[in-house]
């Protein structure tokens, strides 16, 4: 994923092969000086981002890949 938009409290959707999750962005971090973090409020690049804080809530479905044909 090249570009993003998120902001704190921001909810987006997360998926998986076999699982999709709501998440809330709980914290965006970014590169300070030296070996320091600093917390931002939005982000428009992954790039721009060394860490990313998400509560993830229970999917919001299963999918089953394995089916049995005749």
């Amino acid at each position: 994923m090249d570009s993003l938009t998120s902001k704190k409290g921001a909810l987006s959707l997360y998926a998986t092969c076999t699982r999709t999750y709501v998440g809330e962005v709980l914290d965006l971090y970014k590169m300070a000086s030296g070996n320091h973090y600093g917390s931002v409020k939005t982000a428009n690049m992954v790039e721009e981002l060394k860490y990313l804080s998400v509560k993830v809530y229970l999917p919001l479905m299963v999918v089953c890949t394995s089916l049995a044909f005749h």
